[in-house]
């Protein structure tokens, strides 16, 4: 049963690393380094709830090595951070070069959906 448990321990890791890379990907690729959009808020949260996770992990081990079992949710909770930390110093980076469109408060976003299918293909209607 144990060998289950570090086994969806790794799978959650790939999904939370896989997760925050496809919106580092479309940020850096597909948006040419444009945050517009990204809340810095979510991103400060998110890190500062990974570091406290992580953290609390590294700590319950009294000074003891982690144990081998615990090593795929350090590594998803620290590197997600990692990830997070990256996305929120484009979003503040966003925020600083233009305060009003990185906001989304621009008059060409009012009318804006938050969420929109790429393609008709991909939406969810």
């Amino acid at each position: 049963m144990q060998n289950t448990g570090v086994t969806l321990g790794w799978l959650s890791s790939v999904f939370y690393l896989c997760g925050r890379l496809s919106q580092l990907w479309m940020v850096l690729v597909e948006r040419k380094g444009n945050a517009k959009g990204l809340s810095p808020w979510l991103f400060l949260i998110a890190v500062m709830a990974n570091a406290a996770y992580g953290a609390g992990i590294i700590l319950a081990a009294n000074g003891d090595a982690v144990p081998t079992s615990q090593i795929p949710w350090v590594i998803g909770s620290l590197g997600t951070m990692g990830l997070d930390m990256l996305l929120l110093m484009l979003a503040v980076r966003a925020r600083m070069e233009n305060p009003t469109e990185a906001a989304g408060t621009s008059d060409d976003d009012k009318d804006e959906p938050l969420l929109r299918a790429r393609d008709s293909a991909s939406s969810f209607e």
